[in-house]
């Protein structure tokens, strides 16, 4: 299906040019500067990856989108591996002045609050103007709107008044055939109700399980992976000889491990897919 795209020159749509974005091709950006810092941890990598957490955090707190939750989440990661505490912390002159990674948060979440509160303001400025011209015409369609919303609602209400009354008959002329008691009749109705949403919180609770064995499964062996080629690039660095030679082999080295993490990703999509698909016939 798809999405309704907002008019660019509507007021919604000139608004949300005025709110945060994510860069363009963020995720690739992560995925490389992440395999990066694996590879080689160095200032210009981690900077770079602590300001893409910064706009994944600033974006998805706009839209309301939990997802901010999860970038807070490593960019605290991040700042807590004792290679990037080192270095964020090399050029300090004195111990006073070198910051924890608590305070790197702390200043970074000040800043992505003041753009996120000058960004605000300029949204409310924008949609009070616009709101203000079309504060009339919008009353007038509230009248007609809330005239045809009491007709619907009067239809609605009949309609379900008859479907109760007709599943009433049906479920009182299915008790007479077989013969069993009305009390008798309810309970069984009530038991299996129960069973249907025990069945379902069940379902929920397999279907959680199988997503998280298959999360577990993937960074673990991503991890295995960028192990391996961290050991191999850095015995290819001892070795020494033309450096554009090493830097080349560096280079397609790096290209492998990300092409086999995207290999991974999808033989446990793959995976996860199938084993939902076998959950789910499982409850058919």
């Amino acid at each position: 299906m798809n999405k309704k795209k907002s008019n660019p020159s509507s007021p919604r749509g000139l608004a949300l040019n005025l709110l945060p974005s994510l860069p363009e091709h963020f995720a690739e950006h992560v995925l490389d500067y992440e395999i990066e810092l694996d590879l080689d941890c160095n200032i210009n990598t981690i900077l770079k990856l602590m300001e893409l957490y910064k706009s994944a955090i600033e974006y998805y707190e706009s839209v309301s989108d939990p997802k901010y939750i999860h970038y807070q989440e490593r960019l605290h990661n991040l700042l807590a591996r004792k290679d990037v505490i080192t270095l964020l912390n090399a050029g300090s002159p004195t111990s006073v002045s070198k910051l924890t990674p608590s305070e790197i948060i702390k200043k970074m979440q000040d800043q992505v609050a003041l753009r996120q509160r000058h960004r605000a303001h300029q949204v409310n400025m924008f949609m009070t103007k616009h709101l203000t011209e079309s504060r009339d015409a919008e009353s007038a369609m509230k009248k007609h709107n809330s005239e045809n919303n009491l007709v619907s609602v009067k239809v609605i209400e009949n309609l379900r008044h008859q479907e109760d009354e007709n599943l009433e008959l049906k479920i009182e002329a299915r008790r007479r055939r077989s013969g069993t008691p009305i009390e008798s009749f309810n309970r069984t109705l009530s038991n299996n109700s129960f069973t249907r949403i025990s069945k379902i919180d069940k379902y929920k609770e397999d279907l959680e399980n199988v997503i998280e064995k298959c999360v577990e499964d993937k960074n673990n062996m991503i991890k295995d992976v960028k192990k391996k080629y961290k050991e191999e690039i850095k015995q290819v660095r001892q070795i020494g000889g033309d450096g554009q030679i090493i830097n080349d082999m560096i280079a397609q080295m790096k290209k492998n491990l990300k092409s086999e993490i995207s290999e991974i990703e999808k033989k446990i999509r793959e995976k996860k897919n199938q084993m939902v698909e076998e959950l789910k016939s499982g409850y058919n």
